[in-house]
């Protein structure tokens, strides 16, 4: 499960340190990569991909450092996580 605290806008300028939490419901450790996308006006100015060990059962936690370009528009964040033989994908749409 993906769980991402992305503001619904952002005015040019702004950082975020966003947290995305991932939860793992199965009775295995997961080995998982995050990955993340952007589009429109915003950056990411930390590692765009990170990889984590969740146990079973429990949760873990990535943290990314985006930030808004000077300029207006509409923009995504994109969430892409793979492990189990898994792909799982959350999508935001930012303004």
């Amino acid at each position: 499960v993906i769980s991402t605290g992305v503001p619904r806008f952002l005015t040019p300028g702004d950082q975020l340190d966003m947290v995305v939490n991932l939860s793992n419901t199965t009775k295995q450790n997961a080995n998982v990569t995050a990955r993340l996308s952007l589009t429109g006006p915003l950056a990411v100015d930390s590692l765009s991909t990170q990889t984590l060990t969740i146990p079973a059962g429990r949760e873990a936690r990535a943290t990314f450092r985006v930030s808004a370009k000077q300029a207006i528009g509409a923009g995504s964040v994109v969430v892409m996580v793979k492990g189990l033989n898994e792909t799982f994908t959350e999508k935001t749409d930012v303004t």
